[in-house]
């Protein structure tokens, strides 16, 4: 229950990040995101 909570944040807080971070970062994101995930 708390991890669906935890990852709606992050989804959230990478919608803003994309504005200002590279395209690698937003690929290591996903990564850590999918990490995070399982």
């Amino acid at each position: 229950m708390g991890a669906g909570h935890r990852l709606r944040n992050l989804a959230f807080l990478d919608v803003g990040l994309l504005y200002f971070l590279p395209v690698p970062s937003q690929q290591l994101i996903a990564v850590v995101n999918v990490t995070w995930a399982g």
